[in-house]
């Protein structure tokens, strides 16, 4: 009897044993993947910090320095020979002529007389249809509308990446006007923006910028939303989408701080970016600021500088102030045009930026975002005060907002109404 349990009990365990040893070989090659699935994410981490520390330490020896080569470059460009006042738009290639040509109808509309000089990179970005478009549609405009190819005075902008954002500051250089208006071909003129240079911030200072919507310490897309059913995210909601992007994001999606070189040039961490798809410069005024915020962008320096600033649209300020040079920003955020969608969640299309002194809205800068989106053409509501971005991933790649305040008027209305006068709150 002894005997057959023992043999039974010897099965048993051998079965287990078996068993262990069958399962054992695939835990054994997830545990292998998991370490170098680990080993490598270190590495990245590793490699993105060091980096990241390299671009921190570069673009603060480049702000210390940006005096003495602003100083070089101001001497040269006082040999340049600018008059007048006009309008530089970049806008080549098919996507962003078409733009321009809603950009160009719009500034017809509201009767603008002020001649227009439109750059383009290269013989490829002028031979398409949209161009063609383009300049037919030039030759009917109220003003002058010249076209001109950017590369003839800077041949090599195309050798680095983010030439796209670089060709705005070396237009406006390029241009043969004094005083320059300078409008993304995504923009669209809600009035006359003729008055811009006569408003006392701009005679006062010789530079006017409007600012963006975030802060440089602010998140300003949501990367990862699972409460999407829900019509606005709660407070709990927030902090804990907080943490999953901490945790899933920061540490290979970060980008260098440059938060102490900023604030050596006296930008606060707390302080509004400010976005370029419009702003006034007096060339001559403000040749010494105009020389460094080209120089952040030129090809030597926009790799490190593009590293830590999105794009170009705020080497205008940080340029100015690292060589002492004033202007005046509009320090409010933008009114946000767009529409409310079948769940109650405000989608943004487009910025309503507003002048200096009146609050009245003169741009309706679409960011490109009205790419896509049936809406974008015609907002029908727009949103005021401090909203929360958010973002329903990857569901809908579209930017939500919830807080502030949410008024439905027709957008031809914003030039005259100000902001106060609300008609819908949600």
């Amino acid at each position: 009897m002894w005997m057959w349990s023992f043999q039974r009990v010897s099965r048993a365990t051998l079965s287990a044993w078996r068993l262990v040893a069958a399962l054992y070989a695939p835990y054994k090659l997830i545990v292998g993947v998991v370490q170098l699935w680990w080993h490598l994410y270190a590495e990245c981490t590793d490699v993105k910090r060091q980096a990241a520390a390299r671009a921190e330490a570069d673009f603060a020896h480049l702000l210390h320095s940006l005096p003495e080569l602003a100083a070089q470059w101001e001497a040269k460009l006082s040999r340049r020979r600018w008059a007048g006042r006009g309008i530089v738009v970049v806008a080549g290639g098919e996507r962003y002529a078409l733009l321009a040509q809603r950009l160009l109808h719009s500034l017809q509309h509201s009767g603008c007389k002020l001649p227009v000089e439109i750059f383009y990179l290269g013989r490829e970005e002028r031979e398409c249809t949209a161009m063609d478009e383009l300049v037919e549609l030039a030759k009917t405009a109220c003003a002058q509308v010249i076209f001109r190819d950017l590369l003839s005075s800077y041949p090599t902008l195309l050798d680095v990446s983010g030439y796209g954002y670089a060709a705005k500051a070396l237009a406006i250089v390029a241009s043969s006007f004094e005083e320059v208006l300078l409008i993304d071909a995504d923009n669209q003129a809600c009035c006359d923006p003729t008055f811009l240079f006569s408003v006392e911030q701009y005679t006062e200072a010789g530079a006017l910028f409007w600012c963006d919507m975030y802060a440089f310490d602010e998140k300003f897309v949501r990367m990862y939303d699972p409460w999407q059913v829900r019509r606005w995210p709660t407070r709990i909601d927030s902090w804990l989408q907080d943490a999953l992007d901490w945790w899933l994001l920061s540490r290979i999606r970060a980008k260098p701080d440059f938060s102490a070189a900023l604030q050596a040039v006296g930008v606060q961490s707390s302080q509004l970016t400010c976005e370029s798809g419009q702003l006034v410069i007096h060339k001559t005024r403000c040749r010494r600021g105009l020389a460094a915020a080209m120089l952040l962008n030129m090809n030597s320096h926009r790799p490190t500088v593009y590293a830590g600033l999105h794009g170009d649209k705020d080497t205008f300020h940080i340029g100015f102030r690292a060589v002492g040079v004033p202007f005046h920003c509009t320090g409010n955020r933008p009114d946000l045009g767009g529409a409310v969608d079948a769940a109650g969640c405000f989608y943004d299309t487009c910025f309503i930026q507003r002048a200096p002194s009146s609050k009245q809205a003169v741009f309706a800068h679409y960011c490109g975002r009205h790419r896509g989106d049936e809406r974008g053409e015609c907002p029908t509501t727009y949103m005021t005060g401090v909203g929360r971005p958010f973002r329903r991933w990857p569901e809908d790649d579209r930017r939500g907002y919830t807080g502030g305040t949410v008024l439905t008027v027709p957008l031809h209305t914003l030039s005259t109404m100000p902001v106060q006068h609300v008609t819908s709150h949600m």
